[in-house]
């Protein structure tokens, strides 16, 4: 069985090779916006305004959101589900932005709404609109990612529903309603010191958005059902104006320099813009569909507006230039995009070139339990210094029962080296080969499941979906088992003409080790949303040329040691950058469930 792989070996090192391109920096800001009904994220890049991911969050209805000042984690708050599938508690889960990977999920009390994140990126805090007695304001520590503290805020038939922090992080402003039709609502500042309540103030009928402006000095709160802006001053602890504004205003946030106060009425589709140093409407965006928050770009010179509505509008997002108050242009997102809070922010500053990079080849293998399922794998040293403990393991995500092994090998010839499960140490800028060995006692189906790569003296390698991940099928029965292949002009990547308006093809040779089956043969560009149609035809293994039309996808008996090949033919309809860890296509093999059987998958760029 070895040696059948050797062809898949020299790939393995090219994809390891490729990885570095993964640092490549991004636009400066990223929206982060929360799709109510889809259980999604929307990441839109505000310099080409398209959506470059779009991440399954791990629970139900995302809601609030707030991306941490430094820029490398985004926290959403989720009214129901969690991990454990208790569907009476929320969650509050946090986004690494530099992977757009689940790294926590924090379990609250029912009906998470309202997230900040305090200025110096320590702390977060959530409340919670159950309308119960309970300590529905949580602290939670951004380095174990536990509740440090919970304060009991609730009073008779109020439910606390957003929040926000003075900019010295000293103090939060938490809004608390009935809900709609429920009557006035209630303002209170918490002092963190000494965790209590130092200011009660009633509002207007259900307010719903809390702001703070840049300064301190004032906070705004929306009065959904009055149609009004209550305006708080910090110095005093009392209410100095109530503004009238649009229908049904719900979400509200301060322009960056703090002279305006930007105000989403979803009832009427509209922005009310109020002037701070006066506290009135000095202009009305009109033709906002839906409209019901707000999130500006740190420079200031761009609004975007979430059409959701309270959880049942449109699947769009509205850019607004600043200075002219004028819609530039619609995005399309998920179903219902609400984004209370700060879904804005900027990005990260690109972390330094990884030490190490992996990759492996086949991505997937599909067995029956008590079968052993191998792949091949390379380690890189991107270092100017040799690494010792070079291994490979299971991550804290893998199924219960699976058990790993791994053994050096010679990579002319893929046969193993040294003994089973013995760290490699690897010269500088050199690269280790690998054969992985799967068992597991139980059925399980683990689609990108991470690996861990590690030496001694530096991080761990980063998981990349489809680079060195692995579609893991163990079945109770035999099934198909599909080795895949990709082959392109360029290895790992496909360049794709986009400036003559021409496609671009690659081919994929298969090797069914495993049982007969019948599969479809799809492709997708994983969890980014890529502007590129692609079509798939099975081909004459001797001649390349398709055996009927190009289609969609591709529906086959494979038979058991089948070797049918196949051609994918890409087409783009806006520019692709070089980012192998994000642009990738990805080639499936799945049964009539949509359980993977086999996967490879290119790096995509145009021209």
């Amino acid at each position: 069985m070895i040696k059948s792989f050797r062809r898949f070996t020299c790939h393995a090192l090219f994809g390891a090779l490729l990885l570095p391109g993964l640092a490549v920096a991004g636009n400066s800001y990223n929206a982060y916006v929360p799709n109510f009904t889809d259980n999604t994220v929307s990441i839109i890049n505000t310099g080409t305004n398209t959506v470059t991911a779009t991440v399954a969050v791990l629970g139900t209805f995302p809601e609030g959101v707030a991306v941490s000042p430094d820029g490398t984690k985004v926290l959403l708050t989720l009214r129901a589900g969690t991990s454990a599938g208790d569907i009476d508690d929320g969650v509050v889960e946090i986004l690494d932005t530099a992977t757009n990977a689940v790294i926590a999920q924090i379990p609250t009390l029912p009906g998470p709404v309202g997230v900040v994140v305090a200025p110096d990126n320590s702390k977060a805090y959530v409340v919670n609109n159950n309308f119960n007695a309970t300590a529905n304001l949580l602290q939670i520590d951004l380095t174990s990612y536990s509740i440090t503290n919970s304060i009991a805020i609730n009073s008779a038939g109020e439910g606390p529903f957003t929040l926000a922090i003075s900019p010295d992080g000293t103090q939060l402003y938490v809004t608390s309603n009935a809900g709609p039709g429920g009557g006035p609502g209630l303002f209170q500042v918490v002092n963190l010191a000494s965790s209590a309540v130092t200011t009660a103030l009633t509002l207007g009928d259900d307010p719903s958005g809390t702001a703070v402006t840049p300064n301190g000095a004032q906070v705004y709160v929306t009065n959904s059902d009055d149609g009004t802006v209550s305006v708080i001053s910090t110095a005093t602890a009392a209410i100095t104006a109530t503004i009238n504004v649009g229908n049904t205003p719900f979400g509200l946030a301060p322009s960056p320099g703090g002279s305006q106060m930007w105000v989403a009425n979803t009832g009427d589709g509209t922005i009310s813009v109020i002037d701070t140093a006066t506290n009135t409407v000095v202009s009305t965006i009109q033709g906002i569909d839906n409209a019901n928050s707000v999130g500006f770009t740190p420079d200031g010179v761009t609004a975007y507006v979430p059409n959701g509505g309270t959880g049942d509008g449109n699947s769009t997002v509205s850019v607004i230039d600043v200075a002219s108050q004028a819609l530039t242009d619609t995005i399309t997102v998920g179903n219902s995009p609400i984004g209370l809070g700060n879904f804005v922010g900027t990005a990260p500053a690109a972390p330094p070139p990884p030490s190490i990079v992996s990759a492996v080849l086949p991505s997937a293998r599909s067995v029956a339990v008590g079968d052993t399922a191998t792949i091949f794998a390379t380690i890189l040293n991107a270092t100017a210094a040799p690494l010792t403990n070079c291994q490979i393991g299971l991550g804290s995500s893998a199924p219960s029962g699976l058990t790993l092994a791994y053994q050096t090998t010679d990579p002319t010839t893929n046969a193993p080296t040294g003994e089973p499960n013995t760290p490699a140490t690897i010269p500088a800028n050199g690269a280790q080969t690998f054969v992985l060995s799967f068992t597991s006692e139980v059925a399980f189906d683990a689609p990108g499941l991470p690996l861990v790569y590690s030496c001694d003296g530096v991080a761990q390698a980063l998981a990349t979906t489809g680079v060195n991940t692995i579609d893991l099928l163990f079945s109770a029965t035999p099934i198909p088992d599909i080795i895949a292949l990709e082959a392109t002009v360029s290895p790992g990547v496909l360049e794709v003409p986009f400036s003559l308006n021409e496609s671009a093809a690659f081919a994929v040779a298969t090797d069914n080790v495993g049982v007969d089956g019948t599969l479809t043969v799809s492709a997708d560009t994983g969890g980014a949303t890529l502007p590129l149609t692609i079509s798939i035809c099975q081909t004459n293994p001797t001649s390349g040329a398709c055996l009927s039309d190009p289609a969609p996808t591709v529906t086959l008996d494979f038979t058991a040691g089948g070797t049918p090949t196949f051609s994918l033919f890409v087409t783009a309809s806006a520019d692709i950058p070089f980012n192998p860890g994000d642009s990738r296509i990805f080639v499936r093999f799945l049964d009539s469930s949509a359980t993977s059987h086999g996967a490879t998958s290119v790096a995509v760029e145009t021209d």
